[in-house]
């Protein structure tokens, strides 16, 4: 089996963006900050469920404080307070964040539920680009595999 580092490597190769824009809230205030690459940033590999009841393991963001203390210290732009950002009732902050920067930004959403190696979430500034919450996952191990084995031909 695959390492993190290899995992995410094979996820990022076959990811149809060229960019990924990462949110985050810290101290009840929402920031973003654009890397060519998650290489460096902690993963994790979660147990989930799909909506038919199967298991799979993914593919996550690991974020902790200190990795997001980093970021916003390195100049990651300030979005706004979450209170105003994020309803009360918010189940899916990834998709509102989602959502959220697309309209800031003047971007282009990608069509709904496309996968990750297709299209990024949005054209922003004319570039494909993922958009990840902090704790987002990124894809289950057998679709990462799956188009990596596709691409290696």
């Amino acid at each position: 089996m695959a390492n993190l580092n290899e995992w995410l490597e094979k996820y990022e190769s076959t990811s149809a963006a060229t960019q990924t824009i990462l949110a985050f809230t810290l101290e009840k205030r929402v920031y973003m900050t654009v890397v060519q690459s998650l290489k460096g940033f902690p993963v994790a590999i979660y147990p989930r469920v799909n909506a038919q009841g199967i298991e799979y393991d993914a593919l996550r963001l690991d974020l902790k404080q200190i990795d997001l203390l980093r970021l916003r210290d390195k100049g990651a732009a300030l979005l706004g307070w979450a209170k105003d950002i994020f309803p009360k009732t918010c189940h899916n902050r990834g998709a509102i964040i989602e959502r959220f920067i697309i309209e800031k930004y003047h971007g282009q959403a990608a069509k709904a539920s496309a996968p990750y190696y297709e299209c990024g979430d949005a054209i922003i500034c004319g570039q494909e680009t993922q958009i990840k919450y902090y704790d987002s996952t990124l894809a289950s191990l057998d679709t990462i595999r799956e188009q990596w084995e596709k691409k290696r031909g």
